[in-house]
């Protein structure tokens, strides 16, 4: 397994009825995400994509996102995922960086239309039920190809994009996956945006370890977010500081239905209070606290 999207076969070709994804709209079994990610594969190569290319996806999170990035993985392309909520300095900034073959948002938002393609993802949606979803012709991709442009959020000078190869990816997930003992029947609660590097790799572990994704919205982290991972009932949920300050003040009403196991933590240090509190409402759960600088 050297690929992005060998994770996800890995998993389907033995559990293609396993849901795979969950949303508040959406079930979606491991054989489904694998058939869609062959098809929206299947429109980038007829859209001229080839290896090594560059694709643009300022999109929020959502299933046809996940896989999508799957079907740009196929055929070698390199994903930017970028915030949909991202300053128009930052997004024309990153567009120039990056300088991708194809762009797919959710609407006409760039400047700069005349040098990068944009093709909206609704359009996207209604193409691909026209392509093969069992098979794809693509190009021999190689484990040190890229895979990922990961931008920083620009929050301290100009994004940075983080060049992250087939290879370390797969690394990655593997490493923290066996410190975090993640398995089968673990549902991870993803509510933060794949533009962020631990939020996209969430993905990631969850396919990795034949667990499901709960697949949240920043918008539900507030009095929704614990009804949430109670009716999900998430044993996993990676979270950064300001949503674990949320998660505390919820659980007193709460912590005896919440099924949570492990929380981990990224994006900035975890105050020590905080993990004391969460000790004290929740002591079965294991805290993570996994901060480290990008830059």
């Amino acid at each position: 397994m050297n690929y992005i999207h060998q994770i996800l076969d890995n998993v389907a070709r033995k559990y293609k009825k396993k849901t795979a994804l969950i949303t508040r709209d959406e079930v979606i079994t491991y054989q489904e995400v694998q058939e869609r990610s062959f098809q929206f594969g299947n429109f980038l190569l007829q859209q001229g994509i080839e290896k090594g290319d560059r694709i643009l996806l300022k999109l929020p999170n959502s299933i046809d996102l996940i896989c999508l990035l799957m079907g740009i993985s196929r055929v070698g392309g390199v994903s930017v995922i970028v915030n949909s909520q991202t300053t128009k300095y930052n997004y024309d900034y990153i567009v120039s960086d990056c300088n991708p073959k194809l762009i797919i948002s959710e609407e006409y938002n760039s400047s700069k239309t005349s040098i990068n393609p944009i093709i909206l993802m609704n359009t996207v949606k209604e193409e691909i039920k026209n392509y093969d979803k069992h098979k794809l012709l693509s190009d021999e991709i190689e484990e040190m190809d890229l895979a990922l442009l990961i931008y920083t959020s620009g929050s301290t000078g100009r994004p940075k994009a983080v060049v992250s190869p087939h290879s370390n990816v797969i690394f990655c997930t593997r490493a923290i996956s066996e410190v975090l003992e993640i398995n089968d029947c673990d549902i991870i609660g993803n509510f933060l945006p794949f533009s962020f590097d631990y939020g996209l790799y969430q993905i990631f572990l969850s396919f990795y370890n034949k667990a499901t994704l709960a697949l949240g919205e920043v918008s539900l982290a507030g009095v929704q977010f614990v009804k949430f991972l109670k009716e999900w009932k998430v044993t996993i949920l990676p979270s950064v500081p300001h949503l674990t300050e949320g998660l505390i003040k919820l659980l007193p009403r709460y912590c005896n239905d919440v099924p949570l196991r492990i929380i981990t933590n990224t994006g900035e240090s975890l105050p020590l209070s905080y993990i004391s509190k969460l000790k004290e409402l929740i002591p079965n759960c294991k805290i993570y606290p996994m901060y480290g600088l990008t830059e």
